[in-house]
Formats: structure tokens, C-alpha cells, sequence
């Protein structure tokens, strides 16, 4: 993966061009966020300030987790205006997810006739936006919000799973020529075992043509966390998909699950502590994969607790958790 200085600019063209060069360091560079706020629209001038406040952290990217969950909300596109407007004035670089239902997460969804309609639904719901998205300054690309992983499928499932991703990436890349398509994984020690892994997911990104990964961390869920993903396992995927032109990101969870027992099915969580963000950072800087949080708003932000509060404070404060600083960081 090439590494060199990621040009940030008050300018979001060249923002966006810099995300799409592939000029990314090994750093933080930006946060998932959903549309809506607590399932209520955010105005335009609710995404001007949070905007403000995530470049105000050193953050220039903002990767929108969907524009519809389970087919709500019905007026995404009116939501996503505002956050297009506001990106304007506060210019950043914009991924926008598409349409996720909540079985995603069953076993029935990897059934074809399942994985048509999911494709049919997020083809549908990208054409409706495509044309406010195509020529917008801060619109850099995609994000398929189908999170997988590298587990233990029929060939028959397997086949299906790799048609969905090529299908729609391809669909994407029509509708936007030039622009990213991405994707998410993550990875649960004892499902495969990494050597497994990096095969099943350069297939993926081989077949699918995918521009980008985003490889969760692992820290903050509970059913992950006592195998958070391994060193080994970043380093091989990092080079199998540079091979490929993939660029590998490492999704930095500011957060800690608190649900309480098998029966708690809610998830339900509260922002990390400062070291084991730096923990969580330092490690990938020392293995040189750029990063994005999950996320700014829920978890580094006033609005959503005193933790979060201090959480934030303290990123702005260090600077970001550094190894290095230079002279201008004094």
C-alpha cells in the first residue's frame, strides 16, 4: 500500500481527489456515520455542525452507514440533501452507503433468492440518488453496508454471496464511473482460521472489483474482543489486497458493548476509554493502515454523555494518539 502525505485542504475537491489517489496515511482519517439522528432527520444546519466539529477533530472523511435500514426512512433522499448542502460549506469526503435489511445478519440471508432482493433493493435505492451524487464535489463513492466475513459456506452459498458484491459493485461503477466502490468485513477467530481468510477475501475483492476495505478491529464487541483481529492477519490482508489495488483500512471501534447476557439481544454500548484508543490506534500506525472510526458522533461527542465527551476532548487534545510527533505538534 502506498503511503504518503494525504493533502488536506479547505478545498473539497481536492479533499476528494486526495481519497481517490489513493494518498492516504496511516492515520485516522475519518468516522461512519448514519443519516438520521435517533431516528428523526438531521437538518441541514445539524450536519453543518456536526461536520464542523468531526474536521475540527483532524477528520475529512465521513462514510455514511446507509441510506435505509429495513426500508425506513422512506424520504432518504431528502436526507441526504441536506447532509450534500451542508458538506458545501464544510467540505469533506463523502462514501454513502446504500440499503440494509436487518436479516443481512441471519442465516436465511445468504438464500439467493434473498440475495436478489437485497441487490434489486440497494440498485434501486443508488439510481435514486445517483444524480444528486454524481457531480457533488464532496461524493468520493460507495459503501455496500453488507458486513461478511470469511465463514463457513456451501458452494452453492459462497457463489451466490460473490455474484451479490460483483453485481453491485459493477451496477455502481455504471452509475458513477470513476468513483470508489467499498465494502466491510470483520473476522471471528475459531471461523476460519487466517491463512483461510486471506484466501476468501481476496476472492472477494478480486471478484467484485472492490476499491476499498474496511476490516473492523474487533475491540469493542463483545463476542470479538478476546480475539480482536491479529497483527498477522492485518499484515497478510494488507499486502494480498494492495497486490489486488485494494486499499485495507482497519474500522477503529471507540466503543465498549455493554449489553448484559444471552437474552439482551439490544446492542447496546458506551464510548471506550482514552488508552485503549490509543492502544487501538498506535497499533495500526506501527503497522502502517489507515483508519476510520466507529464512530464520531455515537461515542466522541458532548451530546451523547460525559464519557464521550472526555472521549473527544482527549482525541483533539493529543492530537490524535501519534507515536511520532513533529515539531509543529509542540
Amino acid at each position: 500500500m502506498a503511503i504518503s502525505l494525504l493533502l488536506i485542504t479547505t478545498s473539497s475537491q481536492s479533499l476528494s481527489s486526495s481519497h481517490k489517489s489513493g494518498l492516504i496515511t496511516a492515520q485516522v482519517h475519518g468516522t461512519f456515520q448514519t443519516l438520521d439522528q435517533e431516528h428523526a432527520p438531521r437538518s441541514q444546519r445539524a450536519w453543518q455542525k456536526l461536520m464542523a466539529e468531526i474536521r475540527a477533530s483532524g477528520l475529512n472523511l465521513i462514510v455514511i452507514q446507509w441510506l435505509q435500514f429495513d426500508g425506513s426512512p422512506h424520504n432518504y433522499a431528502d436526507q441526504l440533501k441536506a447532509a450534500l448542502n451542508a458538506c458545501r460549506s464544510e467540505p469533506l469526503a463523502l462514501m454513502i452507503g446504500l440499503s440494509l435489511s436487518s436479516t443481512w445478519w441471519s442465516e436465511s440471508s445468504l438464500q439467493t433468492d434473498r440475495l436478489k432482493q437485497e441487490l434489486s433493493d440497494n440498485i434501486q435505492v443508488a439510481n435514486n440518488v445517483a444524480s444528486m451524487l454524481r457531480d457533488h464535489p464532496c461524493f468520493i463513492g460507495w459503501y455496500i453496508p453488507h458486513e461478511a466475513e470469511a465463514t463457513a459456506l456451501t458452494e452453492q452459498q459462497h457463489l451466490a454471496l460473490l455474484q451479490f458484491y460483483a453485481e453491485l459493485s459493477q451496477a455502481l461503477k455504471r452509475l458513477t464511473p470513476g468513483k470508489l466502490v467499498s465494502a466491510s468485513g470483520y473476522h471471528q477467530s475459531g471461523q476460519a482460521d487466517a491463512f483461510d481468510a486471506v484466501g476468501w477475501w481476496r476472492n472477494l475483492v478480486e471478484t467484485a472489483d472492490i476499491d476499498r476495505l474496511y476490516f473492523q478491529d474487533g475491540r469493542g464487541v463483545i463476542r470479538l474482543a478476546p480475539v480482536a483481529i491479529s497483527d498477522q492477519l492485518i499484515q497478510a490482508l494488507a499486502k494480498v489486497l494492495h497486490n489486488h489495488k485494494t486499499e485495507f483500512w482497519i474500522v477503529i471501534e471507540a466503543f465498549e458493548q455493554v449489553n448484559t447476557g444471552p437474552k439482551d439481544n439490544e446492542f447496546r454500548a458506551i464510548a471506550t476509554t482514552p488508552q485503549r484508543l490509543c492502544q487501538q490506534v498506535q497499533q495500526m500506525q506501527s503497522l502502517a493502515v489507515p483508519m476510520i472510526f466507529f464512530s464520531f458522533a455515537d461515542y466522541m461527542r458532548g451530546p451523547t454523555g460525559s464519557r464521550a465527551a472526555d472521549l473527544g476532548e482527549h482525541w483533539r487534545r493529543t492530537k490524535g494518539c501519534r507515536l511520532n510527533r513533529t515539531e509543529d505538534d509542540h
